[in-house]
């Protein structure tokens, strides 16, 4: 098997060349550049040595992924033939998608790694004040990078203006449009604003971008959500959130949900970003609370999730097909089968939280019933059940016995949610409506008895009954 020899050119100053590989330059093998636009393109050339290059990729590809892919298998297809020397610009083992894909489909591959260009950059021109940990990150993988904002970076082979613009839509996420940037070239550097980085500077692919840490008063992130949240629970901190447990927080999740659901009632973009934080918080405030016990942390929930999402969608993140949603839901119940690993229909019941709304949870044990044909053939049945539940609280009302009464009230409710379910109406959300018209009405009521100067405690029921009746007309006018 050929030997591809991946070797690395180091900046476009020649002098920075490595011994070895200017040794490798001129042993005679077939050397492939990935550019000709680079200095040591230019020194071989001087010395009449032979050397080819990918430039005639970059005419076709349509991005670069695309790109690199072509190049890599143009590096394979040659090394079929003989042993292959592909040079790159800058170190050889960081930044070039085309090395990468080399390495993982080709086994007999070797890098001699070369001076990091944009290391050789940041010194040459950034010599003080850059902190330890800096985070290098190739422009072309920035998008799915995990950026860690109070760390200074380096950004390299930024290419053209695109890159720069597609760089600066990525990092606004993350940084305001003034936080301070130096854009690095070999022979200069510019220091600017993150909105200004594609406003006409030239760059190539040994460009540099620099991206100082950020300060306490930019844009916040998941990671000092994190700190706060920590600094909160710690000595020192606050008492209340200190003295808060699982348990204790039980009740507040139940709350921020249910205004979450408000404020998409209302169609309230601000008030939804606000209660979606406010839910994130709940997340958070368990997540450290189990971080500090040594159950689990916040990156812990967020690796289950992602597998999650993706094992369940095999669709978008495998190869399967779906035509439709229908088809999306059924895969989405095998895969949950498999993962409960075949459970009995009555041990998924179970599992559906008893702390869930009762409406809710009655709604999907009665789905999961109908799943496997457990279900009413006819709207009439439904109806006929409401009546023989209806008649037995009556049965019960009238012989006193109240436990009994409770039983069948259940029953009755259950019965309703399952007439609410044959018609595709969530019960949750058909009781909230009525109670909602109830409350109107009721308002109406009270305006009315105080526009004449009166109150609740002067009136009888019959005479509050009038007052109803007149509150639901108005209400049906307007309806």
């Amino acid at each position: 098997m050929n030997k591809i020899t991946i070797l690395g050119l180091g900046p476009d100053d020649i002098t920075l060349l490595t011994v070895t590989a200017n040794e490798m330059l001129q042993s005679g093998k077939r050397i492939i550049f990935r550019t000709h636009i680079c200095g040591a393109a230019e020194y071989l050339a001087e010395k009449n040595i032979k050397i080819e290059s990918c430039d005639f990729i970059y005419e076709t590809a349509e991005d670069f992924d695309a790109l690199d892919k072509s190049i890599a298998e143009h590096i394979i297809k040659l090394a079929k033939e003989e042993d292959i020397i592909y040079a790159v610009p800058g170190s050889g083992i960081y930044g070039d998608g085309s090395v990468d894909m080399i390495c993982s489909m080709y086994k007999n591959t070797e890098i001699i790694a070369g001076v990091s260009a944009g290391e050789y950059m940041l010194a040459k021109h950034l010599p003080h004040g850059v902190s330890e940990g800096i985070v290098k990150i190739p422009a072309s993988v920035l998008s799915d990078a995990v950026i860690n904002t109070r760390l200074p970076m380096i950004i390299t082979s930024l290419d053209d203006q695109y890159t720069l613009t597609e760089i600066k839509i990525v990092l606004s996420e993350k940084y305001s449009d003034e936080h301070p940037v130096t854009l690095i070239n070999e022979n200069d550097k510019k220091d600017i604003m993150l909105f200004e980085i594609d406003r006409g500077h030239n760059v190539s692919h040994t460009s540099i971008l620099y991206i100082s840490p950020k300060k306490n008063d930019e844009k916040y992130d998941l990671y000092d959500l994190l700190k706060i949240f920590r600094r909160l629970r710690s000595p020192g901190g606050c008492p209340w959130d200190r003295e808060q447990d699982h348990k204790s927080l039980k009740r507040h999740l139940i709350e921020e949900c249910a205004e979450v659901l408000d404020a998409i009632d209302k169609n309230d973009m601000n008030e939804l970003m606000d209660e979606l934080g406010d839910v994130l918080l709940q997340v958070m405030f368990h997540s450290v609370i189990a971080e500090e016990r040594g159950d689990f942390d916040i990156y812990s929930v967020i690796e289950n999730l992602s597998n999650k999402l993706i094992v369940r969608h095999p669709h978008v993140f495998g190869n399967v097909d779906v035509n439709n949603s229908e088809e999306v839901l059924h895969n989405w119940d095998e895969i949950k089968k498999k993962q409960r690993n075949n459970k009995s229909e009555a041990e998924i019941m179970k599992k559906y939280p008893k702390n869930l709304n009762a409406l809710i949870r009655a709604q999907k044990v009665q789905e999961r019933a109908a799943k496997v044909g457990f279900d009413w053939d006819s709207m009439e049945g439904v109806i006929d059940k409401i009546r023989e539940e209806l008649d037995e609280v009556i049965v019960e009302y009238k012989q006193n016995n109240e436990q009994n009464l409770r039983e069948e009230l259940g029953d009755l409710l259950f019965a309703v949610v399952n007439m609410c379910r044959m018609y595709d109406m969530l019960s949750e959300f058909v009781l909230n409506e009525s109670t909602n018209k109830f409350i109107d009405r009721f308002e109406t009521m009270e305006k009315d008895i105080k526009s004449e100067n009166l109150s609740f405690s002067e009136l009888s029921l019959e005479q509050m009954d009038i007052f109803w009746e007149n509150a639901k007309n108005k209400a049906e006018k307007t309806e």
